[in-house]
């Protein structure tokens, strides 16, 4: 993986890597993170750093200490993400659809996804008019 990045930033280059049940060293050698939920849906994409932290400030789920960052992202995309809901009561925890529309308004889709597309655009490294690129939640 720390080669894999290293060739990343040399190269200005992404790789993505799905990796099952990572210890918590190797989740921290990336510089980000995408969580797909439940039929694909875009739960999160920014820096490792932030995650923690902004499913807690955006939903209320608080990590416990002791429990692996990939362990805690990856309930939050089953049934058990309710032990994980501190303050409110279990009827109102977010469903993955929810979820993914307040992502796409977060303050970190803003800061770091929306803007690297439209420079993409901007460079000619894709077109807007590419159907892979024809995502609601990009304009």
């Amino acid at each position: 993986v720390e080669s894999l990045a290293n060739a990343c930033h040399v190269f200005d280059k992404t790789t993505v890597i799905s990796l099952l049940q990572p210890p918590p060293e190797v989740v921290n050698l990336f510089d980000e993170i995408l969580l797909l939920g439940p039929n694909g849906v875009l739960l999160y994409h920014g820096p490792v750093s932030d995650a923690e932290s902004y499913f807690e400030e955006e939903f209320g789920f608080k990590k416990p200490g002791n429990l692996p960052l990939a362990d805690f992202l990856v309930t939050l995309c089953t049934d058990e993400v309710t032990q994980y809901w501190s303050t409110f009561n279990s009827d109102d925890v977010p469903t993955p659809m929810e979820m993914a529309e307040r992502w796409k308004r977060s303050r970190i889709f803003k800061q770091y996804i929306k803007p690297r597309f439209h420079e993409a655009v901007n460079h000619g490294r894709c077109k807007e008019s590419n159907t892979v690129n024809q995502m609601p939640w990009i304009t």
